[in-house]
């Protein structure tokens, strides 16, 4: 579903997110920090949908293992960013940006799609959706509430395949696993 927006100057390739046709059932919202400029302006052209292209980078592919882990597939969530745009040169937005995108568009995806649970991927997302509890580390993992909804709060998949470390990969895989399937790992439970 993409719309037009001119809040921000010079942005352009809106994208509301990835909707799966499952994601009314499971009510599972993952929001990351903005879409991958690749991915919409080069892979998306080429691409029959915005799975297929996200799929195409080491993010997707990530995330595509992390879901794949849970039980679950793109169809089984909603996949949306805080900021909906690309910006000239791919800038990156400033924080006036992320909080107009998230006050008029994000806000509102969260009443209108009423999540049980809302995965949050990186900082943008944790620092607007909980700005009195201070700046997001990268090696933040939490489970936070807002609005009475459960959020797990946890690097971007962009960040964990940085890690060499199978294992380290896999801790994040069950962490998630935990929170979105209320298992337990490790003793951890969400």
């Amino acid at each position: 579903m993409a719309k037009e927006c001119s809040l921000c100057k010079g942005a352009f390739n809106f994208h509301i997110g990835l909707k799966g046709k499952n994601s009314d059932n499971t009510k599972l919202l993952f929001i990351a920090n903005k879409p991958d400029s690749r991915v919409l302006e080069n892979v998306l052209p080429n691409f029959d949908s915005y799975e297929m292209a996200l799929l195409s980078t080491k993010t997707g592919k990530m995330m595509y293992k992390m879901l794949r882990y849970c039980g679950l597939s793109f169809d089984d969530i909603y996949w949306t960013n805080t900021f909906k745009c690309v910006l000239p040169n791919d800038r990156i937005p400033k924080r006036k940006e992320y909080e107009n995108c998230f006050n008029r568009h994000l806000k509102k995806q969260i009443n209108d799609f009423k999540p049980k649970k809302i995965v949050a991927l990186g900082e943008m997302p944790y620092n607007l959706m909980f700005p009195d509890k201070g700046n997001h580390t990268t090696s933040l993992v939490d489970t936070l509430d807002y609005r009475g909804i459960p959020v797990f709060i946890m690097s971007h998949p962009g960040k964990i395949w940085y890690y060499s470390d199978i294992r380290r990969q896999e801790e994040f895989y069950e962490t998630l696993d935990s929170f979105i399937n209320n298992k337990v790992y490790n003793s951890i439970i969400f």
